[in-house]
């Protein structure tokens, strides 16, 4: 749980190494990571990992999806299946998760990015503490991404993570945005008056 709290509070600052990654490799190891439990409840996985490189902080991208695959498989049902993609488009880069599972309702899904909030009486699940989606939206939102989860009429979750390629030029661009907005500073569009 320690661990689980600290990568809240360090995703939740803001203050990010960027260094290229890739969603794709984590992807695939956090697959791994959870081989066993896969197995044991005999979880079919359908993965289309394409490359999905990006700067941001390493560790909080993996803690992020390691978070969303435990999910996706802690809260699954015996004989179900796991669909796992990632990918990137013209700016960002991708990745989605789905999962079978048991019923949730539309207006309770929001409720599942709190903080410890758990839903035992829906699942039976009794193990975890009610931080992983939560850790995986503060990181999402700390690479200036979106994380977007929707109920399934069958049940299970449908989650989508979408993050900027380049978080260094992101930040760029959006710091000479205000800096040009308020009228300060000597960009190429500002030339002295002379």
């Amino acid at each position: 749980m320690t661990e689980a709290l600290l990568a809240l509070a360090v995703s939740g600052q803001g203050k990010l190494s960027t260094e290229f990654t890739d969603l794709a490799t984590w992807a695939e190891d956090a697959i791994d990571a959870a081989a066993p439990e896969i197995e044991r409840l005999n979880l079919h996985v359908d993965m289309e990992l394409d490359p999905a490189g990006t700067t941001g902080d390493p560790q909080l991208l993996e803690r992020m999806i390691s978070n969303l695959v435990d999910n996706a498989v802690r809260h699954n049902q015996p004989g179900g299946w796991i669909r796992l993609r990632t990918g990137t488009s013209d700016t960002t880069v991708y990745l989605e998760i789905a999962n079978s599972g048991p019923f949730i309702p539309d207006d309770a899904v929001p409720s599942l990015f709190e903080p410890f909030r758990r839903m035992e009486a829906r699942t039976g699940v009794r193990d975890g503490v009610g931080l992983g989606l939560s850790i995986a939206q503060s990181v999402a939102t700390a690479h200036r991404g979106t994380v977007t989860a929707r109920s399934q009429p069958a049940g299970g979750l449908d989650i989508s993570v979408v993050i900027p390629r380049d978080l260094a030029a992101e930040s760029q661009h959006e710091f000479r945005g205000r800096a040009g907005s308020s009228g300060a500073g000597q960009g190429p569009d500002r030339q002295p008056k002379g």
